[in-house]
């Protein structure tokens, strides 16, 4: 597996300068790539998140982080996009590549609340949801056991409900 510095650029929809700086050489090429086809499926911009960590880790609590690149290239990526998030989510959970998929309700972007989508590469498909509530953080994961509690959270947050 080669590492982002390897794309060709010009023939994406992105550049390396939209990255956090240094992260591109920790960072898989084939999770960019497949960002820039989901980004053409859109139809829509996506702004990758300018947060240092967003697309690789070298340190800290979270080994097991697909964002972690010890020893191994991240696959995760966190990002921003003007496109319906409704729509955004539903073709992202639907999109084969992507095996963990993330929507945190809790960001900001452009200095303003905004969305924040995760996707990751991982070969299990598995989806959750995070938002804060009195200043700490919740996290709600969709389990085919209990998929209510998840389906009403995300409801709630994109405010679908009466």
């Amino acid at each position: 597996m080669k590492n982002a510095l390897a794309i060709q650029w010009d023939q994406t929809f992105f550049s390396p300068d939209e990255f956090p700086p240094y992260e591109l050489e920790y960072t898989s090429a084939e999770l960019i790539l497949e960002l820039n086809r989901f980004r053409r499926h859109l139809d829509s911009p996506i702004y990758p998140s300018p947060v240092s960590g967003a697309l690789a880790r070298n340190s800290g609590k979270s080994p097991n982080s697909r964002h972690y690149a010890v020893d191994r290239l991240s696959d995760a990526i966190d990002w921003f996009t003007d496109a319906n998030p409704i729509s955004t989510w539903w073709e992202l959970i639907r999109w084969p590549a992507f095996g963990g998929v993330g929507i945190y309700f809790d960001t900001k972007y452009r200095n303003q609340p905004h969305p924040m989508f995760h996707v990751d590469q991982r070969p299990d498909k598995v989806a959750w949801l995070r938002y804060s509530e009195n200043g700490k953080r919740k996290y709600v994961t969709y389990t085919a056991a209990r998929p209510r509690l998840f389906l009403k959270e995300l409801a709630r947050h994109f405010k679908l409900t009466d």
